[in-house]
């Protein structure tokens, strides 16, 4: 399946040509993950080597895209736990982060929509068919509430939740 689709983004100029803007800039953004399972068949997902990851931040550099690095976790349906490396890029640069094969193979990436009353209008988008063939007959995204700061005791009690390790800030989407 294709990464092939645009995503919302805030027009005009970003303050000091930054992607990642104030929590309550209009700016909207879209976080993702670069690994993938090495095995469908059995389903068996990992954190990515350092050295990959890394290397990822630095092609982001190269590319002159701002980003910020996550983690992001979820438990999936039998109440297994993951967590995994996560990047926060402005929404702007999706189309050369699409086409750069660094993301094939991911089931969805989370959009954010502008600030709004403490949040952000959370979205995933499908974008992998093999990762994902429940969603893709009946949807290509699925709104999932309102992305906001929240307390890490609250994040640890929900299926999924962002971390930001430079703050040390949870958040998640309800």
């Amino acid at each position: 399946m294709s990464y092939d689709f645009d995503l919302p983004h805030a027009g005009g100029t970003l303050a000091g040509g930054a992607g990642i803007q104030p929590w309550s800039s209009p700016e909207q953004y879209v976080i993702f993950s670069i690994d993938r399972p090495d095995d469908l068949a059995t389903d068996q997902w990992s954190l990515p080597a350092e050295n990959n990851a890394s290397s990822f931040s630095r092609w982001l550099e190269r590319a002159g895209i701002g980003f910020k690095r996550l983690i992001g976790h979820y438990t999936f349906k039998d109440g297994r736990p993951i967590d995994e490396s996560a990047w926060i890029v402005n929404a702007r640069d999706w189309r050369t982060i699409a086409a750069s094969g660094w993301i094939d193979g991911q089931e969805s990436v989370l959009h954010l929509g502008p600030y709004d009353n403490g949040g952000r209008a959370a979205t995933l988008y499908y974008c992998n068919f093999v990762a994902a063939p429940w969603h893709w007959a009946d949807q290509t995204r699925q709104t999932i509430g309102t992305f906001q700061l929240t307390t890490k005791e609250h994040a640890l009690r929900c299926d999924a939740w962002t971390f930001d390790p430079l703050t040390a800030e949870y958040y998640v989407a309800e």
